[in-house]
């Protein structure tokens, strides 16, 4: 009967560590990282009454016989399961989403918790609630690298020390460069030789009756008049005769003078008819640009000559005419090679000294002013003077590039003559020419000059950002971007760096090309040199070096180039200067991130965390704290998200894991055993009196 007495009141005294463990739980329900304590019963000591007994060859075994006396408490476990996370936006409230804990050390030794209510104390320390345990982690050097082998001590926050400086070492670059900003260079064209008509009739010499023994040209009364008939676009003719001095020619060019004097005496044909000598012939022809030019060689006393009115028309009719073929016109355009006094409009070309003036402004806006003289080039010539410019239409040209310094001249295939900006975009080239004939005075009009093509500058998109160098001083980079895309490159734009607005040269990787591919994505970003961007800051500051990011090529993730507006911009330097700090973020990693007053975020230490192998081996200190325990193991420290697979929230606390439904289910069974233990003494109790009860 003791027995039962016995096991009652172990019974009683267990149920009661039961509830405690319940009242604790209970108490707990709103402790920030409280794990819920349970408890677990096992059996106390039997006593045998009977031993057990193998089988034999003639009886069976026999079962053990034990009666128990009472029960003891086999545990009471810590239940590490993950609470509830409660949102507080407490930047300082921190969660553990995983079985690691926080790590705090109060200058000796290291305790640990659930419980993420941190605070700054007045030096800046991190601190566990009102306690003076300071926060265990790791802090970043001066430019916000942390390394795996910086020693975990305090997390303190450096507010109102001065960050150091970093200088900028990386550009990126990304955005859109419009693809339709191309340059286009101006083009001036003139209907030069565009109706170069050449007689094609069959030339002979002039008939010898004419000359005299010294082979000189004689005029005398016999020979001196020159009836010309006209034929105009009307269908009408008139007639009209000149008469030439009388006297001896030494040249040709002697005889057009005075044609060319009587010509102008002479109201209906001033300005209208000239001649001029051409290859060793002379010539009589229209002048006006828009009729028709037909030459003949003079011969004979008397020619009546009949300019007709289309090209193959009637050449000439006369009673007299010596050393003349009629033949027919054709249209050919004018090349290289061709002679100027063969250009019908140029007339007053064709005689030694012959001018062409020319007034010109380059493209720069300076004016030209020159002149080009008529006459052969080459020494060996007996015409030949160092004053003389030329003959020929490449004669002309090549002058007139000489005289150009930003523009070139060449002749088209149609006989037009074009002049082009040598540089593309805005342009005040102009080109205007006027012919002088030296013999007779007279000066006549070269075809104008027109704009084919509009010069336009190029889109130059610039973009700046501001970089720091190793003193924390900021200097302005602006990149310009022009485009020089052309037939033969086409996609191809110059870049260009220009520093504190040229007041600093890079020494190296100041410029360069972009490329794009066809579908507008980078091709290549080359730099000139092939070095980073280099330039020296001054006022003792180291001297920088900056990488260009401009994205990848054959991907859209930088520099691309489509038929949109440009929005290029230097997106992100890595430098800052020096500041102060004045806000933090925490990440899931427990990484702490500063902002400084300048704009820069720099990273400033990570919260260390740890891991045991058997956490509800820890021995509990208090304040919900936890210190090592004899069956806990060594503490494994590390980082969330990295060496340890764990998450820290910040903003949150992790809440008490006390279930009440399960608190109040406990508390009942506990209840019901100490109620039934109770019991079992109380009825021990009264059979025990019933037995004293016999003495009497």
């Amino acid at each position: 009967m003791m027995r039962a007495l016995i096991s009652g009141v172990s019974g009683l005294k267990n149920h009661q560590i039961q509830m405690d463990v319940i009242g604790n739980n209970i108490a707990n329900v709103n402790t920030i990282g409280y794990k819920a304590n349970r408890v677990t019963f096992q059996e106390s000591i039997s006593q045998a009454l009977q031993v057990g007994l193998k089988p034999d060859e003639s009886q069976g075994g026999t079962n053990p016989m034990y009666v128990g006396i009472g029960m003891n408490v086999g545990s009471i476990d810590k239940v590490f399961n993950q609470g509830t996370l409660e949102r507080t936006d407490n930047r300082l409230d921190l969660a553990i989403q995983g079985d690691a804990f926080f790590v705090m050390n109060d200058g000796s030794q290291d305790f640990f918790t659930k419980a993420g209510n941190f605070q700054i104390d007045s030096e800046g320390y991190l601190v566990f609630g009102n306690t003076a345990l300071r926060v265990q982690g790791r802090m970043a050097d001066a430019i916000g690298n942390v390394t795996s082998s910086t020693e975990i001590g305090d997390i303190v926050f450096p507010f109102g020390q001065k960050a150091p400086p970093k200088a900028t070492s990386k550009i990126t670059l990304t955005g859109n460069l419009d693809s339709s900003s191309d340059k286009v260079s101006q083009v001036l064209t003139t209907s030069f030789a565009k109706q170069a008509y050449v007689s094609s009739g069959e030339w002979s010499d002039i008939d010898s009756s004419v000359l005299d023994t010294d082979g000189d040209l004689v005029i005398s009364s016999s020979n001196n008049q020159i009836e010309v008939t006209i034929d105009d676009d009307a269908g009408s003719t008139f007639n009209k005769t000149i008469s030439l001095t009388e006297g001896t020619y030494k040249s040709f060019s002697e005889l057009v003078s005075e044609i060319n004097t009587q010509l102008e005496k002479d109201r209906d044909l001033a300005g209208e008819v000239a001649a001029k000598v051409v290859d060793g012939k002379l010539r009589i022809g229209t002048v006006d640009n828009g009729g028709t030019d037909t030459f003949i060689e003079l011969g004979g006393s008397f020619a009546a000559i009949s300019l007709a009115a289309t090209p193959g028309g009637t050449l000439l009719t006369t009673d007299r005419a010596y050393g003349v073929t009629a033949g027919d016109s054709t249209s050919t355009p004018a090349v290289a090679s061709t002679d100027l006094a063969d250009l019908p409009f140029l007339v007053g070309i064709g005689s030694l000294g012959d001018q062409i003036k020319i007034t010109a402004t380059d493209q720069d806006g300076s004016a030209i002013s020159e002149t080009f003289i008529y006459g052969p080039t080459d020494p060996a010539d007996p015409d030949y003077s160092a004053s003389n410019s030329g003959t020929t239409v490449a004669e002309f040209m090549e002058f007139l590039n000489d005289k150009f310094s930003s523009a070139f001249i060449t002749l088209e295939a149609n006989g037009a003559l074009k002049v082009t900006d040598a540089v593309a975009g805005d342009s005040d080239t102009a080109l205007n020419i006027t012919i002088k004939d030296t013999e007779t005075n007279t000066t006549y009009s070269f075809p104008s000059f027109s704009i084919a093509q509009t010069g336009k500058e190029a889109a130059v998109h610039s973009t700046s950002i501001l970089v720091y160098d190793s003193k924390g001083k900021t200097h302005n980079i602006e990149f310009r971007f022009t485009n020089i895309s052309s037939t033969e490159n086409p996609d191809l734009w110059r870049w260009e760096a220009v520093i504190d607005n040229d007041e600093l040269v890079a020494s190296a990787g100041g410029k360069g090309f972009v490329k794009f591919n066809p579908n507008g994505s980078l091709a290549t970003f080359e730099i000139t040199d092939g070095q980073p961007l280099t330039f020296g800051p001054g006022e003792g500051s180291a001297t920088m070096q900056i990488k260009l990011d401009p994205g990848t090529a054959d991907q859209l993730n930088g520099l691309t180039q489509f038929g949109r507006p440009t929005t290029t911009v230097a997106e992100y330097q890595d430098g800052y200067g020096g500041s102060y700090l004045y806000d933090f973020s925490i990440d899931e990693t427990g990484t702490i991130t500063g902002l400084f007053t300048d704009g820069v975020n720099q990273v400033i230490g990570q919260i260390s965390v740890a891991k045991f192998n058997n956490p509800t081996g820890l021995d509990q200190a208090g304040e919900n704290l936890f210190s090592v325990g004899a069956n806990s193991g060594r503490p494994s420290k590390g980082w969330a998200g990295s060496t340890i697979s764990a998450e820290v929230t910040s903003g949150h606390l992790e809440m008490s894991t006390v279930d009440l439904a399960q608190e109040f289910t406990n508390m009942i069974i506990a209840q019901r055993g100490f109620q039934a233990n109770a019991r079992v003494i109380s009825t021990a109790d009264t059979l025990l009196d019933e037995i004293t009860r016999l003495k009497r």
